[in-house]
């Protein structure tokens, strides 16, 4: 990290996360990006000509992804508490979030699947850390973890449109580029488009992972098209970065499209205030913005709202709990922000909210501010790592009251928030308890598969013999 000077010069240099290793080109570090809760997280490719990835934060900690797996992590702004997020891929390329706190991510393969799926925090999805088949990394064999795969080439970019351009009927859709495979004129070279099963602006969804392939998104006759990135315009159109080569070689014919929307059913475009406006609002202003579809203006204000911090609190804490599904999310997303305990506080409120999204969000979002690191197992195991993570985190809410608050939703009509109330109880037994409870409620194979993962962190044989009639 860097400071940007008054000329345009380049000042303070700090050295964050480092790898031991040697990475084998083009392989390393993918993608950097500040998460919506603030954080840094960072996506790492196998080394399988080196040794197993081993990455050092700021403050000297160190973390080792199993065998010569790649995978993700995140850590502070300031590279201190690094932490394990997922692990088991080849060529973890890019990842996403949805405004509900799912991550999403990709990965290719070369000699294996290329893959897109909604992680399950703490996974080893197989890649390089154990003898797993390609029908098991492809989700085809019957204990496999849940994957979708993907057709050939290099998926390279993957965006959740929640945004003002495009029509209704686009929101919430999942739009992946394929850079293609090697070689000139090679297949696949276009931008797909996804729509979600169990989402929609006004309609109160779960987090069903089913994807309905539609019409290519975006294709093209010059063979040198290679798409390589998507990410969102402040106007709610797109930004396309084209590699633009016959294969991955490197010239300086690259070039960056816009893409805007100018067919029927272009929604009328809504008024928001200019980002110096939205930076001088008070709260109560701010908050009517969480829910607006351009997505920049959300962001904008949930930036602002973090940073006037107490003054914030009540109206998040209110938006929470009645706003819409959206406006709730990114309420939860300012209080995660604020990192004090009224904003804790009032991020219970959203444990209320008649969406099962927000429900689950906040829960998860609480599970953290208790220091209940992502990936589980290190919880469970009590171990060195966990105590010297805690170290570096000031719990915002004890993990007794936290299990307390989450006891009522043990029994919620949703399953995905009976998992999140679950895993907020204090002790293995209780948690085993509640995840036996959440398969009653749970009706996709994302969420069945991650609770018998939980069990296996959390259940012992007595436990887990009931299931077994």
């Amino acid at each position: 990290v860097m400071d940007v000077q008054p000329d345009g010069t380049l000042a303070n240099r700090k050295l964050l996360v480092k790898d031991d290793a040697v990475p084998w080109n083009p392989f390393g570090f993918y993608r950097v990006q500040v998460g919506p809760d603030d954080k840094l997280w960072l996506c790492i490719a196998d080394h399988p000509a080196s040794l197993p990835v081993t990455l050092t934060g700021a403050d000297g900690r160190k973390l080792q992804l199993r065998g010569k797996t790649g995978g993700m992590v995140r850590c502070n702004l300031d590279g201190s508490g690094l932490e394990l997020v997922v692990q088991g891929f080849r060529a973890p390329y890019v990842f996403d979030f949805d405004p509900w706190g799912h991550l999403w991510h990709i990965s290719n393969g070369e000699g294996s699947p290329n893959l897109y799926l909604h992680v399950i925090p703490g996974m080893d999805y197989g890649y390089h850390s154990r003898d797993a088949s390609y029908a098991w990394l492809a989700g085809k064999e019957p204990l496999s973890p849940p994957v979708r795969e993907m057709p050939g080439g290099a998926n390279t970019g993957a965006l959740h449109y929640y945004s003002s351009q495009f029509p209704a009927d686009y929101w919430g859709n999942v739009l992946i580029a394929n850079w293609g495979s090697h070689g000139s004129n090679s297949q696949n070279r276009m931008v797909y488009r996804f729509k979600r099963q169990q989402d929609g602006r006004d309609r109160i969804g779960g987090a069903d992972d089913a994807l309905t392939e539609t019409a290519p998104f975006l294709t093209s006759t010059d063979p040198m098209f290679r798409p390589t990135q998507l990410v969102s315009a402040h106007d709610g159109g797109l930004y396309l970065i084209d590699w633009h080569g016959r294969d991955d070689e490197n010239d300086t014919t690259g070039r960056i499209l816009k893409i805007d929307y100018t067919g029927p059913g272009k929604p009328g475009l809504r008024a928001a205030p200019a980002p110096d406006t939205i930076a001088r609002m008070k709260p109560d202003a701010l908050v009517k913005l969480l829910g607006h579809p351009n997505h920049f203006t959300r962001e904008c204000a949930v930036r602002a709202l973090a940073k006037t911090g107490a003054a914030a609190v009540k109206p998040l804490g209110q938006t929470a709990r009645s706003g819409d599904a959206l406006a709730a999310a990114n309420a939860i997303w300012a209080l995660t922000r604020i990192h004090t305990p009224a904003a804790t506080e009032a991020m219970t409120e959203a444990l209320r909210h008649t969406d099962p999204r927000v429900r689950a969000h906040a829960l998860r979002q609480l599970r953290q501010a208790a220091c209940q690191p992502l990936d589980s197992s290190t919880r469970v195991r009590e171990n060195a790592a966990f105590v010297e993570l805690r170290s570096h985190q000031r719990s915002l809410v004890a993990t007794e009251s936290l299990a307390k608050l989450a006891a009522p939703l043990l029994h919620d009509a949703n399953g995905e928030v009976r998992v999140e109330a679950a895993l907020a109880q204090a002790s293995p037994e209780s948690v085993t308890r509640g995840l036996i409870t959440a398969l009653e409620k749970a009706d996709d194979e994302r969420l069945r598969y991650q609770i018998g993962f939980e069990l296996a962190r959390h259940a012992d044989g007595e436990a887990l013999l009931p299931l077994l009639n």
